[in-house]
């Protein structure tokens, strides 16, 4: 595990940085105390899923507690406030009993800190403007990418980043490493240009969701391998994207894709669409 003692606008400064780079964490707070408790209330301590810890609670018993406890929240997802006792006494239904010299009490809340996911759009049109309203809500950040600014000025609610050629998207864009990107331009070249542009620029999204059918899935793959080798990984690429649940409508393949989407974001096996 590492720890570094840090101010605590450097806590808030870090926890902006986890969620943009769509990683979780847990901020522990001293929010109550009495006797000889070493930490003031306000006292944070930022936890990260790499077992990393930020700040201070007090050190000791009570921090290494605090650290085990912030592990099982990124597990749980759940916040919780926790009664402590720092002397020899035994833990009770609401209070947990650590012994340390200091003596006193304390209270410290867990705060779980959901990620911030990153979602690529490419193309502006119909689906892509379904995908900005059905995600909202869901913790994701948009971005939509487009050569048609006339059609990208009326995206609202998510980042816009004009393109003069998909094929140096790279030039405009960083996408950091577990985001997730739905092509759905207006063009299968255009289509084909960013996917070959995934794979070229070394990005490890979590996802990668193409709007296809069945046959423009296969010439696409067909293309992918004779230009890039059959080398490239295709675990996180979705194509035909969404999942089986029925439906043509805009709404309906939006709804396919983001319930797709979810469904990587937690884990979960149910029926896709995609041939890869």
């Amino acid at each position: 595990m590492y720890w570094r003692k840090v101010a605590v606008s450097d806590i808030y400064e870090r926890i902006l940085s986890l969620k943009r780079s769509g990683k979780a964490g847990v901020l522990v707070t001293v929010v109550e105390r009495s006797g000889s408790v070493p930490a003031d209330p306000g006292s944070k301590m930022l936890v990260t899923v790499r077992g990393e810890a930020f700040g201070t609670v007090g050190g000791g018993s009570l921090e290494n507690h605090a650290i085990d406890r912030a592990k099982e929240i990124l597990a749980t997802r759940k916040s919780l406030l926790q009664r402590y006792s720092l002397d020899s006494g035994k833990t009770t239904d609401d209070t947990i009993c650590l012994p340390m010299v200091c003596g006193g009490n304390a209270t410290l809340f867990y705060e779980f800190i959901a990620a911030t996911l990153s979602v690529f759009i490419f193309g502006a049109g119909h689906v892509g403007s379904a995908l900005i309203r059905h995600l909202s809500g869901l913790g994701y950040e948009p971005t939509v990418i487009d050569s048609r600014e006339d059609i990208l000025d009326t995206v609202e609610s998510a980042h816009k980043v004009p393109v003069d050629s998909y094929t140096a998207v790279t030039e405009k864009i960083s996408v950091p490493e577990g985001s997730f990107i739905v092509v759905a331009t207006h063009t299968h070249e255009h289509d084909y240009q960013v996917l070959k542009c995934v794979y070229s620029a070394g990005w490890e999204p979590a996802y990668t969701g193409v709007v296809a059918s069945k046959k423009k899935a296969k010439e696409i793959m067909d293309r992918l391998y004779g230009e890039l080798g059959k080398v490239i990984e295709t675990r996180n690429l979705f194509m035909p994207v969404g999942l089986d649940i029925g439906g043509r409508s805009v709404d309906e393949i939006a709804v396919s894709i983001v319930s797709e989407m979810q469904a990587v974001r937690y884990g979960k096996q149910v029926p896709h669409l995609r041939i890869t």
